[in-house]
């Protein structure tokens, strides 16, 4: 009886899994209706392009903001010519779950080429293009499907399905930018570093820690944390061991003072217990 109900179980797993990864090829879909927007209060335009080999090289690149006081992942995507977009898939226990993302905008310019000047340009005068797309997504990775190709820049939010202090960018971009809100911080090796090392490490005028990667190979991942948190666990650390020490010297004085009463009790005793032979 219990062998046939875990093999049921087991089953029913395996079965919401697949229905999972089959189903999200129609589980969500969308429409850019606003067209109007102010995008520069939702996002910050912020176009990475790498250096490779000593030279600025546009390529398919991705920059990742965390947010302050939220779990949430803006992202600002360069796309060359696609009908098929790959963006962020959560990892972890809750990656076998359906992908939230929101405030999504395709963003565009008649003068939009994959060049400094042509991103330059849609940056400063953006045009939001009214797209329609659907959510495809498998156990590997989530696409955007649209109706016809697509050259711009694509900004959304990816907000996870619980809070979370680390992502990674599983979504195959060629160069990576992740900026950190000024009240976080990477790079302790107990509270959370960048995997792999970035190649270069800033920290801009409003407090803001930008790291690069250039050509990574592989996905990156970053575990951050509040800037804050490295002198309260400090602090918790040194309560502790005060703690620790006060229970320790109670103790001591506990036992001291149970030896004199002994010792009272019976003169014969050696330190204050009597000696049993």
């Amino acid at each position: 009886m219990k062998k046939s109900f875990l093999i049921f179980l087991i089953f029913i797993l395996f079965a919401a899994v697949s229905f999972s990864g089959c189903l999200g090829l129609l589980s969500d879909s969308g429409e850019t209706n606003e067209t109007d927007v102010n995008i520069s209060e939702i996002y910050d335009l912020n176009v990475f392009i790498p250096t490779v080999s000593g030279h600025e090289k546009v390529v398919e690149s991705g920059t990742y903001f965390t947010v302050s006081n939220s779990s949430d992942v803006q992202v600002v995507l360069l796309v060359d010519n696609k009908k098929e977009i790959q963006i962020l898939k959560e990892t972890g226990l809750f990656g076998l779950s359906s992908t939230r993302i929101k405030d999504v905008y395709f963003i565009t310019n008649e003068n939009f080429s994959m060049t400094t000047d042509g991103i330059n340009e849609t940056v400063s005068s953006p045009v939001i293009l009214p797209l329609e797309y659907a959510q495809k997504e498998s156990s590997r990775d989530v696409k955007l499907i649209l109706e016809e190709n697509f050259s711009g820049i694509l900004v959304y939010t990816m907000t996870p399905m619980i809070g979370s202090n680390s992502f990674s960018v599983n979504d195959g971009t060629q160069a990576v930018q992740i900026i950190l809100s000024e009240d976080y911080e990477t790079g302790n090796r107990l509270f959370g570093k960048p995997s792999p090392n970035p190649d270069s490490i800033q920290t801009d005028s409003n407090g803001q820690k930008i790291l690069t990667w250039n050509a990574p190979i592989g996905n990156v991942s970053v575990k951050y944390y509040k800037n804050s948190a490295p002198f309260y666990f400090t602090l918790a650390s040194i309560v502790l061991l005060a703690l620790i020490g006060l229970i320790w010297f109670r103790y001591q004085y506990q036992i001291r003072k149970l030896r004199q009463i002994t010792h009272l009790s019976d003169p014969n005793s050696e330190e204050g217990f009597r000696n049993k032979k």
